[in-house]
């Protein structure tokens, strides 16, 4: 939002426009990144445009067009972070025993990722690697099915996830003699 102040008529017809700083915070050059027709105090929906580099000193003012008045700008640092690439496939076992230890789970490397944020079915946990592309973890007698899931994280940008569903076995318990026939008319006791 932004806020109308002073003596200042605005006239019909007149537009706000947001403008972007360089990331060290200079309107010498600024990017337009919303406007809005208005004569009033408001909101301008902005949008920061795709390849915009990387920084931490942008700042943000509003301009209007009739008359002309150039706002101060909003007075902190604003810092714009790469979006994550969309997760590829993950790579690791779909079928696994309730109590299994040790199982894998993979991604290659994501663009622009610093962590990796996973979610696994209910029981299961990491045990290592976690906030990497590689994890290990451990399904408890009680995990049950569902997905494990990953996405890459820079900095509050999430990319786009991958999911891998998983089915989870529990173990049969064979109690007494038992005896097994294959089609060899071999007898297992």
């Amino acid at each position: 939002p932004y806020i109308v102040t002073g003596t200042v008529t605005f006239n019909a017809g007149n537009i706000f426009t947001a403008e972007l700083s360089n990331s060290a915070g200079s309107f010498a050059s600024p990017v337009n990144i919303g406007t809005l027709s208005s004569i009033n105090s408001g909101t301008i929906n902005a949008t920061i445009p795709a390849g915009t580099s990387v920084g931490t000193g942008y700042r943000i003012r509003v301009v209007s067009s009739n008359p002309v008045v150039t706002g101060t700008d909003n007075g902190a640092n604003i810092s714009i972070f790469l979006v994550p690439a969309a997760a590829g496939p993950i790579a690791g076992l779909t079928t696994v025993c309730q109590g299994q230890t040790g199982v894998v789970y993979s991604v290659s490397s994501i663009t622009n990722a610093t962590d990796y944020n996973w979610t696994l079915p209910a029981g299961a946990a990491i045990t290592a690697g976690a906030n990497t592309s590689s994890i290990t973890v451990t399904f408890s007698s009680g995990s049950s099915s569902g997905n494990v899931t990953v996405f890459g994280f820079n900095n509050g940008c999430n990319g786009a996830s991958s999911s891998l569903g998983i089915s989870v076995i529990a173990p049969i318990l064979v109690s007494g003699i038992q005896t097994f026939s294959n089609t060899s008319g071999i007898t297992i006791n």
